[in-house]
């Protein structure tokens, strides 16, 4: 059932087969309608053709029983039918509707006319039109001719009981012989035997055409009925191919794909006998095939549940280690710290005694090498109280209390102002919403920001830097942002790090701990803390703090 490139498939080949045979049927199909149209046309054309040779036929006589009766009665109403009989014949009168249902010697006293149907056209001129033959015409034009010539005497017969001529019995009686002699009965017979001719010529020619539209049409129609069949036939066939190629029904194979797009794997796909190569059979291979994976899935993911059992029980048993053996080196961390402090501040002690009590008979430059044993044993004290206040924050308790961050930043705010008064800051505070936590511990958060707002600010005397927040549902939000030389992106994690710079160590004093402490606290108060900015254009510093629950102990 695979199609091979080149080769064109059973089914395939039935399909197109069928898809000819049905133009074939269309076109044979219309062709028929048009056949019996023809048919339709050819009886339409042989009544109209009877009907203008009878119209002929029965304006003669008309024209016979008009003059008859006027000379019989006198009335020149009769007289009048009869001239309009002619024009109307010879196309100097518009056709009346209806015309070959017109019986003149029928007219009513009122003498009302039937309604004109058009322009004026003569008999002989709709013959033409009416496609007869050579043949056929030039004998209804001797016809024609014939009643033309009798019209001669028919109007002597009518001068006769006419002025000047006296209507006597005598002059009528002479008028209705010439009217009824064996010269004008020859004269009729004159008319009325080419019509008969052409209505035999007519019947022939009309007959025929009749006859073979008939032919055609039945040929057309036996055509159809075969078409039919052998359209009948393919279809039939090509459902048997599809059936072969499916393996089963298009609605079967159909809710057998949509169980198998639902996951429903653990009923097999039947396959019935000679069908091993059919779509259905594929389909069941597949299904058994998602079946095996289905089921070795769902055997990996109960091995995986039971590693991951034990590997959450590892790591677990690892952060505890992990989390114990920072809590053992924060405690050396904190025990060597306090431990240092005092031979630092014995050293910072000892060497300002010497500088007090032998500066005068130290040289110089034992006065600079005592200078730099006591800066460095200072530097090296205040790193170790910062360090001892880092370690702080995680062993203090959080006091939980309502925080005017407002009040506390303008607070802070006018303490930098006062410490630095040789340059000119200027702080913008915006919308500051209250908080919960631990004051001292959130004071000194701000004041860390604030002040590494105005350490990082461009050296000028004019430095700006904005403050604002947004209160939100689920926490309010903080921020702290200067206009100064700012800092990479892909360096914003070091930020927050402990001794972690992002600009180069003694450019800017200080220990590298100030962010640190701020995300240690922020932290501890469960909240988060980041950072944006951009070289040479300045950092905003944001941390938020939680709304709903309780802050981490």
């Amino acid at each position: 059932m695979i199609q091979r490139s080149g080769y064109l498939s059973r089914f395939t080949r039935t399909l197109w087969l069928t898809v000819v045979f049905f133009v074939m049927f269309a076109i044979t199909f219309f062709l028929y309608l048009r056949a019996e149209r023809q048919t339709e046309h050819a009886y339409e054309l042989r009544h109209h053709s009877f009907v203008l040779a009878d119209e002929l036929r029965q304006s003669s006589d008309d024209l016979t029983r008009m003059v008859r009766t006027y000379v019989a009665t006198g009335d020149p109403i009769y007289k009048r039918h009869y001239q309009e009989i002619l024009n109307i014949r010879d196309g100097r009168m518009p056709r009346p509707v209806r015309y070959e249902d017109i019986y003149w010697d029928l007219v009513l006293d009122d003498d009302r006319r039937p309604a004109p149907d058009g322009e004026a056209i003569s008999l002989l001129e709709r013959m033409r039109l009416a496609g007869f033959t050579t043949t056929e015409l030039a004998v209804l034009a001797m016809a024609k001719a014939n009643s033309d010539a009798l019209t001669k005497p028919e109007f002597a017969a009518m001068a006769l009981i006419e002025p000047p001529h006296p209507a006597t019995a005598t002059n009528r009686l002479k008028a209705m012989r010439m009217l009824t002699d064996t010269a004008y009965h020859l004269a009729k017979a004159g008319i009325m035997k080419p019509i008969s001719e052409f209505y035999k010529m007519l019947d022939e020619r009309t007959l025929k055409a009749i006859r073979d539209a008939e032919r055609f049409a039945t040929l057309l129609r036996l055509a159809l009925i075969m078409l039919g069949a052998a359209l009948a036939f393919l279809l039939w066939s090509a459902y048997r191919v599809l059936y072969a190629t499916l393996g089963c029904s298009v609605d079967e194979l159909q809710e057998r794909i949509s169980r198998l797009g639902k996951g429903e794997l653990s009923l097999p796909i039947p396959v019935a006998r000679g069908m091993e190569d059919s779509v259905l059979a594929w389909l069941s291979g597949t299904q058994r095939s998602l079946a095996r994976l289905d089921a070795e899935r769902r055997a990996a993911e109960v091995e995986v549940r039971q590693l991951n059992a034990v590997l959450e029980q590892r790591v677990a048993q690892r952060t505890e280690q992990l989390e114990a053996a920072g809590r053992e080196l924060e405690e050396f961390s904190y025990s060597i710290s306090h431990s240092m402090r005092i031979p630092l501040r014995a050293l910072d002690g000892f060497s300002k005694i010497l500088l007090d009590e032998y500066g005068t008979t130290l040289d110089d430059e034992g006065k600079r090498l005592l200078n730099v044993v006591r800066d460095n044993a200072q530097r090296m004290g205040r790193l170790v109280d910062d360090i001892l206040h880092y370690l702080s924050l995680g062993r203090r308790p959080l006091e939980q209390a309502p925080i005017d961050m407002d009040g506390l930043v303008r607070g802070l705010c006018a303490e930098i102002q006062a410490a630095t008064p040789e340059r000119s800051l200027h702080f913008s505070i915006g919308e500051l919403p209250p908080s919960r936590g631990d004051w001292v511990m959130i004071r000194e958060t701000w004041r860390n920001l604030l002040s590494n707002a105005v350490k990082f600010s461009w050296e000028s005397d004019s430095v700006l830097v904005e403050i604002g927040g947004a209160a939100g549902n689920e926490e309010n939000v903080y921020c702290v942002k200067d206009h100064g030389v700012g800092f990479d992106m892909r360096y914003a994690d070091k930020l927050f790090r402990v001794f972690e710079r992002v600009h180069p160590t003694g450019q800017y004093e200080g220990s590298g701990m100030g962010l640190a402490v701020v995300k240690r606290i922020v932290t501890r108060h469960g909240g988060r803390v980041w950072a944006e900015g951009k070289v040479n254009e300045g950092a905003a510093i944001y941390f938020a703090l939680p709304n709903k629950g309780e802050n981490h102990g």
